[in-house]
């Protein structure tokens, strides 16, 4: 991602943007913190632990207030763990495995979280001014094997696949 995205973005004038699970960096993986990236890129969370839990912000087993604090934590960590480094508060949140629902928007809100991304695929309709088309966005996967006829072919820029 640093070595071909972040040139890429450079290149028009862009920011990268990074969805971290904040439990998984360490110094052996390719997205360690460095200062010296924190203008170039924009961090978002992907969750600090919650990504490890089989139903991600699903939860179902805990009761409202169980689950506010579960998720309190969880983006305190992700929080606390790249302030150093990221000092811009994180707004967007990738939700794990695309495991979302009703409780989970309205804790991340209430926690200022402004932008959520889900699985669905598609493409996001955007409205100026209405924050409401900045939540539950479909986003393409792009995985290790995706090619970039695959990219192109997501974005509609090609009839071939």
């Amino acid at each position: 991602v640093l070595d071909i995205a972040l040139p890429i973005c450079e290149k028009y004038g862009m920011k990268l943007t990074c969805a971290v699970i904040g439990g998984s960096v360490t110094e052996e993986n390719h997205f360690y913190p460095d200062p010296a990236l924190a203008d170039r890129i924009e961090l978002t969370s992907h969750s600090y632990a919650i990504h490890d839990l089989p139903d991600g912000y699903l939860m179902p087993h805990l009761d409202d207030e169980e689950y506010r604090a579960a998720v309190l934590k969880d983006t305190t960590y992700m929080t606390d763990a790249f302030a150093e480094y990221f000092p811009e508060a994180v707004q967007t949140l990738v939700y794990p495995y695309g495991a979302w629902d009703e409780r989970s928007e309205a804790v991340l809100t209430e926690l200022g979280y402004t932008v959520t991304v889900t699985v669905d695929s598609g493409t996001a309709h955007l409205v100026r001014g209405d924050e409401s088309t900045l939540r539950c966005l479909p986003r393409y996967g792009v995985y290790q094997n995706t090619t970039v006829w695959d990219l192109l072919w997501l974005a509609g820029l090609s009839n071939e696949n």
